[in-house]
C-alpha cells in the first residue's frame, strides 16, 4: 500500500482503551525458533494477555492488532536541551501527524543511590514529559541502563559503576567500559529500577508503552561495536557466548512480563553476529507468549532492498513481524533521520513508511529532524520538500492512527 494514497487524517485526542485481562484458554505453544531462515507462517495467541490500559492517538486504516498502542512518535533522549525543547515545541508537538513522543529515559538520570532519600527521582522525567502531556499527546518510555553511544556510561549510575564486573572494549559508539549486564550487581540494581518504573507509570493514563533495554541503549544487545575484534574478546572474556546471551535475553523478557505493568510492554529484537537471528527468533517467541510486543531500532533503506533480494532483514525482523503481526503491537524506529533524497543509509521518509507498513508495523518512531524538514521555513532543504515530507507524515498518521 502506498503511503501516499492513503486517506489523511489527524492523530486526534488521546484516549484511554482497555483490553481483556482474561488470558487465552490453552493456546498452542509458539515454540523458540532458532532457524536463521524465515520463520512458520502462523503464530499462536500469547498465554499472556497485555495490560488494560495504554493511551491511543484515534483510528488508523492500517493497523494489524488495534486494541494495542499505534501511531507516529517522536524519539527523543534525555537530558534534553534548550535547543532541542525549543525545536520540539516549534515543529513537532503542534503537528497533527505526531501523536506523541518516546523519551529515551537514562537509568542515572533517576536512580541517585542507596543513600540518597528517596533514591528514585523522576522530577527530570517529570518535566520531559510535561510539554506532551499538555498537549495531550501520547508519552512512551524506553530505558537504558547503559548508552549505545562512546558516552553510555554516563547512564549507569555511579554506585553500580563502583561495584560491578566491566568489559574494556574499544570500538565505535561504545563506551570503553561497560558493565556485564548479568553481575549480579547490575541485575539486581537495574531490576529494582525497572519496578520502581512500572510504579511510576502506572498511575498514567497518558502512556503508550513501555520499553527496558536489555543491553546497550533500549536494545538487545552488548554494545553497537561487539563485532569489532578486540570489543567481541573482551565480551567472551567475561562469559558471553550467542547460547548464554539468548538464555539473557530470555530471562530479562521473562523478568518484564513478572512486573505486571498497567501499560504494554515492548522488547527490541537484535542480531547478535551478522546474519545470525536465533537470539531475535528466540526472544520473539518467549515476548509472544508473554503478550510482550516486537521492536525493530534498525530501519534503514537497506532492508527493502534486501527484501527485493531475497534476503532476510536485519535480524530477520519482516518475516517475525508478518509472523506476530495482530497478535503484540510491533514498532519501527529508524536508525537516524531520514534524507529525503534517498541518499543516506537511512534513505528518504516515504519509502521507509511504505514499506514498515507493508511489514505491519503500527507503531513508527522517528527523529524531530522529520517534523523540522516539515515545518521549519529555516530548515536545510525546506522548499524543495516540505510539501512532501508533510504529506508522507500526515499519510502515514492516517493508516496507523
Amino acid at each position: 500500500m502506498a503511503v501516499g494514497m492513503l486517506v489523511l487524517s489527524s492523530c486526534g485526542s488521546v484516549t484511554a482503551r482497555a483490553t481483556s485481562t482474561t488470558p487465552a484458554t490453552q493456546p498452542p505453544t509458539l515454540a523458540p525458533l532458532t532457524s536463521t531462515t524465515a520463520p512458520p507462517t502462523t503464530a499462536p495467541p500469547p498465554t499472556t494477555s497485555p495490560p488494560a490500559v495504554f493511551a491511543s492517538c484515534g483510528r488508523g486504516t492500517s493497523i494489524a492488532d488495534p486494541t494495542a498502542p499505534h501511531g507516529v512518535f517522536a524519539v527523543v533522549s534525555m537530558p534534553l536541551t534548550p535547543a532541542m525543547s525549543a525545536v520540539l515545541t516549534k515543529n513537532v508537538i503542534p503537528d497533527a501527524s505526531n501523536c506523541g513522543v518516546t523519551i529515551n529515559v537514562r537509568w542515572a538520570d533517576v536512580d541517585k543511590g542507596p543513600a540518597v532519600k528517596p533514591q528514585y527521582d523522576w522530577r527530570s522525567v517529570d518535566a520531559a514529559a510535561a510539554p506532551w502531556l499538555a498537549a495531550d499527546k501520547v508519552v512512551n518510555f524506553a530505558f537504558e541502563g547503559v548508552g549505545d553511544d562512546a558516552k553510555g556510561l554516563a547512564s549507569t549510575p555511579a554506585y553500580v559503576q563502583a561495584k560491578v564486573g566491566m568489559v574494556t572494549c574499544s570500538a565505535p559508539n561504545t563506551p570503553s567500559r561497560n558493565p556485564v549486564y548479568w553481575d549480579p550487581v547490575y541485575q539486581d540494581a537495574y531490576r529494582a529500577f525497572q519496578l520502581n518504573a512500572v510504579a511510576y507509570t502506572n498511575t498514567m493514563k497518558t502512556v503508550g508503552y513501555l520499553r527496558f533495554g536489555i543491553g546497550a541503549g533500549t536494545q538487545d544487545l552488548p554494545a553497537l561495536g561487539y563485532r569489532t575484534p578486540a570489543c567481541k574478546s573482551g565480551w567472551q572474556a567475561a562469559g558471553l557466548t550467542p547460547a548464554q546471551w539468548q538464555s539473557f535475553s530470555i530471562s530479562q523478557v521473562d523478568f518484564q512480563a513478572s512486573l505486571v505493568p498497567t501499560h504494554p510492554v515492548i522488547v527490541s529484537i537484535n542480531e547478535l553476529d551478522a546474519g545470525d537471528s536465533t537470539v531475535a527468533n528466540a526472544v520473539t517467541a518467549e515476548a509472544v507468549q508473554r503478550g510482550i510486543g516486537i521492536a525493530s531500532q534498525t530501519l534503514t533503506k537497506a532492508e527493502p532492498a534486501d527484501i527485493d533480494k531475497g534476503q532476510p532483514c536485519t535480524a530477520n525482523w519482516c518475516a517475525l513481524f508478518r509472523l506476530v503481526a495482530g497478535h503484540v503491537p510491533l514498532l519501527l524506529q529508524t536508525a537516524s533521520a531520514t534524507d529525503p533524497l534517498g541518499k543516506s543509509a537511512t534513505g528518504d521518509l516515504p519509502t521507509l513508511a511504505t514499506f514498515g507498513l507493508g511489514q505491519k508495523a503500527q507503531i513508527f518512531e522517528f527523529y524531530p529532524d522529520e517534523w523540522t524538514l516539515a515545518n521549519d521555513p529555516t530548515a536545510r532543504g525546506y522548499q524543495q520538500y516540505h510539501q512532501s515530507q508533510h504529506d508522507a507524515l500526515t499519510a502515514l498518521a492516517a493508516a496507523v492512527g
